[in-house]
């Protein structure tokens, strides 16, 4: 039987200092994927699953409230758990 990978969480870095900070906590059984920056709502968004759910979360910059924007967004394929998450998830960067 195959273990499963660890689940990831992110990481915010300051190219300036070259400091690094966790920026995503998850719960136990839950891993942090695919974030996007958009910067017209200065909004960082991301996919949070426990690999047979996910969802969409959004926090605005310089805050530390994570809120679901989509709830219960279909799984894309993975292979050995690198999951596609543009086949179900894109932001609209104008």
């Amino acid at each position: 039987m195959m273990k499963k990978r660890p689940l990831p969480f992110l990481y915010s870095m300051d190219v300036k200092t070259n400091k690094q900070s966790q920026f995503t906590f998850p719960q136990k059984g839950l891993g942090d994927y695919a974030p996007v920056y958009h910067k017209a709502t200065n909004q960082t968004m991301w996919i949070r699953t426990n690999r047979k759910q996910a969802n969409l979360l959004t926090r605005v910059k310089d805050t530390k409230n994570d809120k679901v924007l989509i709830s219960g967004l279909d799984l894309p394929g993975n292979y050995y758990e690198l999951y596609r998450w543009n086949e179900v998830f894109s932001v609209y960067n104008p």
